[in-house]
C-alpha cells in the first residue's frame, strides 16, 4: 500500500494530520517528514528515522511557511516526479469543490475552503476557510 506523508510537523501541519488524515480515516499515512541539513526524517509511530523514499510515496505539503515549502518541493522534486500519484489533491470532508472547476495536482483543501463554479486552480496551493493563501507552482 502506498504511504501518505506530510511534508513539515508544525502547528500548519497538525491541522492537516486533524482535517485531511483523521476526518478522512485515512489508514495508509507514514508519518511526518522534516528536512535537516539536506536529509529527510520521518516522524512516526515509533519515532524518527532516515527517510528512505518508497517509489510510491504520496506528499501532502504541510507548512505555510513560504520559505519551507519551497524547500521541501525543490527537494523532492529530486526524488518524485510532479503528478498527481506522488502529489495527491487531498481535500477536508466539509470543504467543496464545484464540478465544473479544473483543479492541478497536490492542492490542499481544509476545512470550509470553497472552489466555486468554473474556478482554474493551479498547483500545490492549499485553501484555508475560502481564502487562497500561497502559490508556488502554477
Amino acid at each position: 500500500m502506498n504511504k501518505l506523508y506530510i511534508l513539515g510537523n508544525g502547528s500548519f501541519a497538525q491541522e492537516v494530520f486533524e482535517q485531511i488524515i483523521v476526518a478522512n480515516q485515512v489508514k495508509n499515512f507514514g508519518g511526518f517528514i522534516i528536512l535537516k541539513n539536506d536529509k529527510a526524517f520521518c516522524i512516526g509511530e515509533e519515532g524518527a528515522e532516515a527517510f528512505t523514499y518508497p517509489p510510491e510515496a504520496q506528499l501532502i505539503l504541510g507548512t505555510a511557511n513560504p520559505q519551507w515549502r519551497t524547500q521541501f518541493y525543490n527537494h523532492f522534486l529530486g526524488y518524485y516526479e510532479l503528478n498527481i500519484n506522488h502529489w495527491p489533491n487531498m481535500s477536508a470532508p466539509n470543504s467543496y469543490q464545484s464540478l465544473s472547476s479544473t483543479v492541478g495536482i497536490g492542492n490542499l483543501f481544509l476545512m470550509y475552503s470553497l472552489v466555486n463554479a468554473n474556478t482554474q486552480v493551479g498547483n500545490l496551493i492549499y485553501y484555508v476557510r475560502t481564502h487562497l493563501l500561497v502559490l508556488i507552482v502554477q
